[in-house]
């Protein structure tokens, strides 16, 4: 006889909780929002409500500009993310676009894991993984591959950068990362 599965039940906080532990000097930010703004290719009232807020309107795709603390990024022709802690710009930004009628924005932040990583030897940690090119400069972000893992860096102080990754891909950034700072200690162990 067949034993009866009882139901997974979830509550409110349960994906708020990490279910694996990250290595040290990574944490999670869970007060990090992110927006994403689709808009039609020639939205000119788009423009204009990035314009009137004070936001760079990246050009071309791929393109990052770190505006005080926000990260405003092109990820697709007719796709702008932004990320920041600042919600009040964020609101006021998807209150905006609203009204202009060629944009909509969704809200990210529970689809999305941003990391704080901040550790003495970070650059040469981080640089096994992602490679020397794509290692950003101080108030600069860039977007790059983390091993085989899509992510945008920023780095808002020159000892701490915040890597930005699909929420889903989680577990895999946290191996990734730990297998990155046992290879450092080995290397350090050995020297």
């Amino acid at each position: 006889m067949a034993e009866a599965m009882t139901p997974l039940t979830l509550h409110e906080d349960a994906f708020a909780q990490d279910l694996f532990g990250w290595p040290d000097g990574v944490r999670r930010l869970k007060a990090m929002r992110i927006l994403c703004v689709r808009h039609l290719e020639d939205s000119v009232n788009t423009r204009a409500a990035f314009h009137d807020l004070g936001l760079p309107w990246p050009e071309r795709t791929n393109e990052l500009q770190v505006v005080g603390t926000m990260l405003v990024a092109r990820r697709q022709p007719e796709e702008v993310l932004l990320a920041s802690d600042d919600e009040a710009a964020l609101g006021a930004l998807a209150q905006a676009l609203a009204s202009a009628g060629d944009a909509f924005s969704v809200d990210l932040s529970h689809g999305m894991t941003v990391l704080e990583l901040q550790r003495q030897g970070l650059d040469a940690r981080l640089v096994r993984l992602v490679g020397q090119d794509a290692m950003p400069r101080l108030g600069r972000a860039s977007r790059c591959r983390l091993v085989d893992v899509p992510v945008m860096l920023w780095r808002p102080d020159e000892d701490r950068i915040l890597l930005l990754a699909d929420r889903s891909l989680s577990p895999y950034l946290s191996q990734w990362l730990a297998y990155a700072q046992e290879g450092q200690a080995a290397e350090a162990a050995t020297s």
